[in-house]
């Protein structure tokens, strides 16, 4: 009788585990693919090392391989690419390019991180 219920206990478990959806960096992919980072995003807030503060609200407008921030203290243009979990984001400066990864995008809020830092954007 004990074999049965250690049997139907493990059946159980089994069963609910394989209900769970495990989400997936390419799962994430496919999701975000069909929404598009172009246009204008505002920054609403930032972390880092997960301490969260009030983003600056500069505008980030990603249009045709050119990013553009709009700060209150001017703009600046970079060449960037995207790969639809990702956007590289060239320096003008230096040969370095900066990879942010998409956590999170959907039509009106997208989610950037790079290293310790976490961006949070609404769709201006």
């Amino acid at each position: 009788m004990k074999k049965i219920m250690i049997i139907a206990v493990l059946l159980t478990t089994l069963a609910s585990c394989a209900k769970e959806e495990v989400i997936t960096p390419e799962n994430k992919q496919l999701r975000k693919s069909s929404i598009s980072i172009s246009g204008q995003w505002v920054m609403q807030s930032y972390s880092i090392n997960g301490v969260h503060t009030f983003g600056d609200e500069s505008v980030w407008n990603f249009e045709n391989g050119t990013l553009i921030i709009i700060t209150q203290s001017g703009e600046e243009g970079f060449n960037y690419s995207s790969n639809g979990s990702r956007i590289y984001v060239m320096s003008n400066v230096s040969d370095t390019v900066l990879e942010y990864f998409i956590d999170y995008l959907d039509s009106s809020m997208m989610t950037l991180s790079i290293g310790n830092k976490t961006y949070t954007f609404t769709r201006y």
